[in-house]
């Protein structure tokens, strides 16, 4: 097994990932750490790469660990997502937490796309390994309609492209649509709702340095489902 070929230093980034597995099993979500498939995507990558995933899990592990420490719940998703935010320093927008209902899927990505924060309820809708979700980007683990796409890369166009301003983005006018795991060992499907993506910055301001996506979701049945499905 390849588990037993490894250096040190992704040992230890295993343990890691056992770690955020233990963390979030007390709050009743299942999560798997890695697969042989995806672990051996890991050891293929260049060893840049693989520094800055670990570099980037072990910061957010550290960050939730932290966040325990203090006394709080980790299901608490506006204080979750406000503090990790303030602590990556990040100018957003104060109203942001107005936007979070309880069962939101809540994600925060890099302007180059790079999913750098999920909350629980992402876990629980999501069948990937931790290290297939570290390890590819997120058109190669999901499937959407062309359209769909569409509108989602024109969102990001006219977050890129606007003058400083911290304001959300709607996006509840993009329709119910199916979200399609490629590659996972259930293939789950999910309905999928957004409701808004808000800008990141950081200071002195210059460009977009991300954008947190909030959007509703559950996991679905296709077969017998089509009444209420919009996948086009």
């Amino acid at each position: 097994m390849l588990s037993e070929m490894l250096s040190s230093s992704a040992q230890i980034f295993l343990n890691s990932l056992e770690s955020f597995q233990g963390m979030v099993s007390k709050y009743g979500f299942q999560v798997r750490t890695h697969s042989e498939k995806s672990l051996q995507r890991f050891l293929g990558l260049e060893k840049h790469t693989q520094a800055e995933i670990i570099k980037g899990f072990t910061s957010y592990l550290s960050f939730l660990t932290k966040f325990q420490m203090d006394g709080l719940d980790l299901r608490e998703d506006s204080l979750l997502l406000k503090t990790f935010l303030q602590q990556m320093g990040f100018i957003y927008d104060k109203g942001l937490s107005d936007q979070i209902s309880p069962g939101d899927v809540i994600e925060v990505y890099t302007a180059d796309q790079i999913q750098i924060f999920r909350n629980l309820v992402f876990m629980d809708l999501c069948n990937y390994t931790l290290l297939d979700l570290l390890t590819h980007d997120p058109y190669e683990l999901y499937e959407r309609s062309d359209l769909i796409k569409k509108e989602l890369n024109q969102a990001v166009t006219t977050l890129s492209g606007r003058p400083m301003n911290t304001e959300p983005l709607d996006m509840s006018h993009i329709p119910k649509h199916i979200l399609r795991e490629k590659f996972s060992d259930q293939r789950l499907s999910s309905m999928v709702e957004f409701k808004c993506l808000s800008p990141l910055y950081t200071w002195p301001p210059k460009e977009l340095a991300g954008f947190v996506a909030i959007q509703r979701g559950h996991n679905i049945l296709e077969q017998g489902t089509s009444n209420e499905l919009c996948f086009l």
